[in-house]
This record gives structure tokens, sequence and C-alpha cells, in this order.
């Protein structure tokens, strides 16, 4: 079904921005004892041994993802030059993926992956946080989907005049895939409140 593929991804985004900026899922400390954290955090202490300790998990983060985003630039560059395909065919056709991480990165990724798996993924403030963003996606599409003068605009008229019911649910998953996080917050409020102006 469309829609579920959708309100995953626009779920997953939803809580993404809150979940940066809470506290208490768990700590800088307890994530520097992954070696991908930890050997940034050191080399920014003996670059900067006077930085105050926000600053230091900013600088140690940027540096985590500078090194990701310059391995898989060589890795995939690497991998292009090897292969040297030569059309879209060849790439498709390929063993392998053209872009991606080098198995050192990996290898410092696996680790990582597995922490944020069991401290914030399985969390049970997460588990709540992405049942309420589903709620929400779930409850927009369906009233939109019933009833299409609710959407604003060009999207009204375009759901209005879709040809068949596949069509105008497409439209809504568009819509509803849109929305910023805080839009889509607000635009649930003004749709379900009744004390809240629509």
């Amino acid at each position: 079904h469309i829609f579920d593929h959708r309100a995953k991804d626009a779920a997953q985004r939803l809580i993404t921005q809150p979940l940066r900026l809470r506290a208490g899922i768990f700590s800088f400390e307890d994530a520097c004892a992954l070696e991908i954290l930890r050997r940034e955090v050191e080399a920014t202490r003996s670059a900067y041994p006077e930085l105050e300790p926000q600053r230091l998990r900013y600088e140690a983060l940027r540096r985590v993802f500078g090194a990701m985003v310059e391995d898989v630039i060589a890795e995939s560059r690497r991998r292009l030059e090897a292969a040297a395909p030569q059309s879209p065919e060849a790439v498709r056709a390929a063993p392998r993926p053209m872009i991606g991480f080098s198995d050192e990165m990996l290898a410092l990724i696996a680790p990582l992956r597995q922490f944020l798996f069991t401290r914030m993924y399985r969390h049970a403030r997460v588990n709540r946080m992405m049942s309420k963003a589903r709620r929400v996606m779930r409850e927009m599409y369906e009233l939109l989907t019933a009833e299409p003068n609710l959407l604003p605009g060009d999207w009204r008229i375009a759901a209005e005049s879709a040809p068949d019911a596949a069509h105008r649910a497409r439209l809504v998953a568009d819509y509803i895939a849109g929305m910023t996080d805080r839009y889509a917050i607000e635009e649930h409020r003004k749709l379900f409140d009744p004390s809240v102006d629509g």
C-alpha cells in the first residue's frame, strides 16, 4: 500500500528532529565507547585542549560525519574507476553497488548502528513518539482521502479531479509526504482539534 511506505518515512522524519534535541535517551559519554566517535573526540581534544564540552561534542560529531562523507566519496570513486562502467546498464549489472562505504568504515559503522538500534530505536520514548507520528500520518491520510475538499488550493483541485481512488490516494500521500514535521503536527491539529481554526 502506497501510504504504508510514505507514512513510515514521514513518521520517522517526524521524530528525528526532536530526538536530536532532547536529552535522556543516551548520553554522549555512552556513545564515546564507540571507536568511530572516540577517536574523533580524542583528536578534537588534542587539537583544542581548552574546548568546552558542548563545543567538543559538536566538533567531534562534525568530524565523524566528515570522515563518513570523505570515505564514501573515496570508496565510490575507487569502485567506479575499477569497474569503469560504460553505461547505466553496466552500473546496474555490477556485482556490488558503485556507491558505498569502504570495508574499514563499515566495520566502524556496524557498532554504531547496533548502539542506535538498541539504545534509541528500541527506546520506550521513541516507540511512543513513533506511535504518535504514525497516528498523525494515518489520521490525516484517511481524512483527506475521504474528504479531498479539505485539501488546500491546487491539491484539492487535483484530488477532486483524480480519475480514480488510487490516483487520489497517491496525491494525498504526496501532499502529506511533502510536509515538514512542524507543519504536519500543526495541520493535524487544524483538522482534528475543534478549538483550532482551520
